[in-house]
């Protein structure tokens, strides 16, 4: 009977003990809950709060730009870029800008510099109306694809050297369309030179043939090459055959078909994908992409 008596405290302990561990479980669940929303109230406050300062600095900035237009004496330059005859390689720039301060007699003059040179070009202004000045250029624009390449390695320090050596080669290009202007008005012995700006006319020739996306991939003893055609729809042009270019130094050893993947560019898709794989690694390598467009223009790129 005490044996008895003893399991059946031993229960009622074991079940008060269980009830016990859920009560406090449940409790601490609860609790975990209401501190989860509480984080997540206050993550979202401050989401909430970071873009409420951010829009207030941008409206600050915004601000703060046409306050500086409104004092300063001069407005900004706009350009308007005319592309009727982009297929001969030329565009028509308009810019117009309005003077704040003139007097009688001042002298107003556009200065620009395009591609390599650092020699800055004058051209007098025409007067529109009163303080609203514009002038005419033409720019000759190179009709041809922009490339983008990726080497990529299985030497972090190789591909790293191969990046930074093909990103200067982009910064290189890339000044080639570079446009840099600004205005001056003398008057007697006065000058006053406005802001310097800079834009960039590269992507005038690069809408006509598209972008180009080649990346190499390199291993030990063989090479890969994907070359990816974006924005054809975009494009009035086609690349309907491309082919890889292999040289020794100098030497040119022999050219290889990168073949269009047709499964993988459907005509209605924005863009079209050349593969070519095993290509054997050697020394002294050097790799030459070309393209051929449907409108029968031929474009090299040396891409290795």
């Amino acid at each position: 009977m005490n044996n008895d008596q003893a399991i059946k405290i031993f229960r009622i302990f074991v079940s008060v003990t269980i009830v016990i561990s859920l009560i406090v479980n449940f409790t601490l669940l609860v609790k975990v809950n209401q501190l989860e929303d509480e984080v997540n109230h206050v993550s979202y406050y401050q989401h909430d709060l970071m873009n409420n300062v951010n829009n207030q600095t941008g409206h600050m900035q915004t601000v703060l730009s046409e306050f500086k237009e409104e004092q300063s004496w001069i407005s900004r330059i706009n350009m308007d870029v005319n592309t009727n005859k982009i297929e001969d390689g030329e565009v028509q720039a308009t810019f117009k800008w309005q003077v704040k301060e003139l007097q009688t007699d001042s002298e107003v003059v556009f200065h620009y510099t395009y591609g390599n040179s650092d020699d800055y070009i004058e051209v007098p202004a025409k007067k529109i109306q009163q303080g609203l000045f514009e002038v005419n250029v033409p720019f000759e624009v190179g009709l041809e694809p922009q490339w983008e390449i990726m080497n990529m390695t299985n030497s972090n320090a190789e591909q790293e050297m191969s990046k930074q050596a093909m990103e200067e080669k982009m910064i290189a290009e890339e000044r080639q369309h570079t446009l840099k202007y600004f205005v001056t008005v003398s008057h007697g012995d006065s000058i006053k030179s406005g802001e310097i700006y800079t834009d960039h006319l590269g992507h005038l020739g690069t809408s006509f043939y598209g972008i180009i996306q080649t990346d190499i991939h390199i291993d030990k003893n063989h090479l890969s090459v994907n070359l990816v055609n974006r924005d054809v729809n975009q494009s009035p042009k086609l690349i309907v055959e491309a082919y890889l270019l292999k040289y020794e130094n100098e030497k040119f050893l022999e050219e290889e078909v990168i073949k269009l993947q047709k499964e993988d560019s459907p005509s209605n898709t924005d863009i079209r994908f050349f593969n070519l794989d095993s290509v054997e690694v050697y020394d002294d390598m050097r790799l030459i992409v070309k393209v051929v467009y449907s409108n029968g223009e031929v474009f090299e790129k040396e891409v290795y």
